[in-house]
């Protein structure tokens, strides 16, 4: 990963004085300083429609993935979202679908891996392809993709589906 350069630079004074004549002998006035640190920003930056299409999952159902991931903790708390009847009700208000399309996109989502059921109602988001929390946690979890010409070429530690015009790396 490329690294950023911070550059510091701070204002100090040092002289010394000759005690019978008051002249300066020696004068130091700047001292810079410099440290290299991983250069992401800090926001989530998130790409539903890619992930949903290396998954096979129909792009109608990015609105929904996107309240779940709203919803989503801390990789610290392991990214276990509480998904009961009133929260998936809360969601079929906020992407206007009823409730039986959120029930069915979440098991697409389990069957297709992106949420990973834990107990009844209770889901992991798969680390593999959605982390929160700060940069130091998250980034052995990064998935790299480029799209370059007609080939898609796909970088990390996640198991991806090998389909048409795509390259795994």
């Amino acid at each position: 990963m490329n690294k950023k350069k911070i550059t510091k630079e701070t204002n100090t004074e040092i002289r010394s004085y000759n005690n019978d004549t008051g002249e300066i002998t020696h004068h130091e006035s700047k001292k810079v300083t410099e440290a290299y640190v991983d250069n992401e920003p800090p926001f989530v930056k998130m790409y539903l429609n890619t992930v949903l299409n290396l998954k096979d999952i129909p792009s109608a159902l990015n609105p929904i993935l996107y309240e779940i991931l709203k919803r989503m903790p801390w990789a610290s708390e392991d990214q276990v979202v509480s998904l009961n009847k009133y929260i998936k009700e809360q969601i079929a208000d906020s992407v206007d679908m009823v409730l039986g399309t959120i029930n069915n996109a979440i098991t697409e989502f389990v069957k297709k891996e992106v949420l990973i059921r834990k107990a009844r109602g209770v889901y992991q988001v798969n680390p593999k392809y959605f982390a929160k929390g700060d940069w130091n946690s998250v980034k052995k979890l990064r998935m790299e993709i480029d799209f370059s010409d007609e080939n898609i070429d796909i970088k990390g530690q996640g198991e991806f589906e090998n389909k048409k015009n795509m390259k795994i790396v």
